[in-house]
């Protein structure tokens, strides 16, 4: 066998080796473009080892070399490749961990973004609503028409359920991105008001805050379904306008 072929497996081992131990530093220091040039390189070496294992594999198979002998020489291979594969792992998943870490921050990022915008659009609407010179007559008609129209959930549209039971959309973050781009108060999820000029004088259901029910991190879907079925006693809403509902019972 050429000897010229085992000498390049052993430079690229040695090549190998160091750039796992290199991993070891750049995992430590968390720069992400370091630790992403690196990976590139440390596979590269490894693929490039490997090739190398396999040309120097195929002169001992050429030269009739005992197959157990092969094998051996195999797995003492496969034990100088180990260290290397881990620190590819490593190197793999902490770099998934940063993109997930970041998708989250962007996440919360344009959230916070919605919320200033959200303001901002209520406060021209205040101000319009303040300025505007519509009779109060015709205000009032179009109100007194408001509680007469059916209005599906304010989340996905369903006229089936109430919004703080809506299973389409359950995420509380959702919920408000939603009622944001709606330019909807968040006390009472319908009217184009701020919540600090909202006159319903509902609170959370949940943890007596002023807000709608259904944007409460600590909503859970269905639990006014569970207490009205264990028998507690409170006002029942429509979900969206705030406004309570009687029931009637019928005397035969």
């Amino acid at each position: 066998m050429d000897g010229k072929e085992l000498e390049n497996l052993e430079t690229k081992l040695t090549q190998l080796e160091i750039a796992t131990e290199k991993s070891k530093t750049l995992l430590s220091s968390g720069k992400r473009v370091a630790i992403k040039r690196h990976l590139d390189a440390l596979q590269t070496t490894a693929n490039e080892a490997n090739e190398c294992r396999r040309t120097v594999e195929a002169f001992k198979i050429t030269n009739k070399e005992e197959l157990s002998e092969i094998k051996k020489w195999n797995d003492d291979l496969d034990l100088k490749f180990e260290p290397a594969d881990a620190a590819i792992q490593n190197l793999e998943h902490f770099l998934a961990e940063a993109k997930k870490a970041e998708k989250f921050v962007t996440h919360e990022e344009e959230l916070k973004h919605e919320m200033i915008l959200h303001e901002k659009r209520m406060e021209m609407q205040a101000e319009l609503s303040s300025a505007s010179s519509s009779a109060p007559k015709h205000q009032k008609e179009c109100k007194e028409s408001e509680r007469f129209v059916p209005r599906g959930c304010v989340y996905c549209g369903d006229l089936g359920h109430k919004a703080v039971q809506c299973e389409n959309v359950s995420d509380v973050g959702e919920r408000k991105k939603i009622l944001a781009r709606k330019g909807h108060c968040f006390n009472c999820a319908t009217k184009p008001h701020r919540a600090a000029d909202c006159t319903s004088k509902s609170a959370c259901s949940q943890c007596g805050k002023r807000h709608h029910s259904s944007i409460c991190d600590q909503a859970k879907i269905g639990n006014e379904t569970d207490k009205h079925a264990s028998g507690d006693k409170q006002l029942m809403t429509d979900g969206g306008s705030g406004e309570g509902i009687f029931p009637v019972v019928v005397i035969k």
